[in-house]
């Protein structure tokens, strides 16, 4: 389920990617959190994920009115730090953007002139878990040890145990459905290529941004 859950994250980034072209060496680094489906069980993360208006979907909609559209391409500065959109959006990189991007930590900022649209934080290099800014305030998503869980900007946390989350109904369907990230990195012929994209949003899919140089 892990693995298929990633395939189908890096595939979407993939096909964005593809969209405009491709360079001959690519790298993937994704993050795919535990599988699980919908019960309705109240605070569980199988009434989170079944939720086609969780807090996840609601706040990457409302941070999507401020992202650079998905069809624009920004320009990767020549030391990674930046990638700049001709629409005026920013996204500036805590750490310097470097290929291949295997070990890369996520951490980025993406601005609209002065408005900060959306923060990311992948917050922990063993489990891939990660936590998203923006205006409606800041989601977490934790994987600690036997624990999965999601809390909201108000608060209100959903949680299962790895076990608990392989018994939901929908666990082995739906996995466009279920929070995630995943970035693919090109290089090589003269080009290089960074594109990152979340799952579970109200698209299913959600491309964040897609620079080159």
């Amino acid at each position: 389920m892990h693995l298929m859950r990633t395939l189908i994250a890096v595939s979407f980034v993939l096909a964005s990617v593809a969209a405009c072209g491709t360079t001959p060496q690519t790298t993937a680094d994704s993050g795919s959190p535990t599988d699980a489906g919908a019960t309705g069980d109240a605070g569980s993360l199988c009434s989170f994920w079944g939720d086609g208006t969780n807090c996840f979907k609601q706040s990457i909609s409302q941070a999507a009115m401020c992202l650079p559209a998905i069809s624009e391409l920004g320009v990767l500065s020549a030391d990674g730090a930046t990638c700049t959109y001709a629409s005026g959006s920013v996204v500036t990189f805590d750490t310097p953007v470097t290929f291949p991007i295997d070990t890369h930590v996520w951490k980025f900022t993406i601005k609209n002139g002065a408005t900060q649209c959306l923060r990311f934080d992948q917050t922990d290099t063993k489990t891939l878990s990660f936590k998203i800014t923006d205006s409606a305030g800041t989601f977490n998503y934790q994987i600690n040890s036997n624990l999965v869980t999601a809390t909201c900007p108000n608060g209100s946390a959903f949680t299962n145990t790895t076990v608990d989350s392989l018994n939901c109904p929908d666990a082995s369907v739906g996995l466009t459905g279920i929070p995630s990230y995943a970035a693919i990195g090109q290089s090589g012929a003269g080009a290089d290529r960074v594109t990152f994209g979340l799952t579970g949003t109200v698209e299913g899919n959600r491309l964040i941004f897609a620079c080159a140089r």
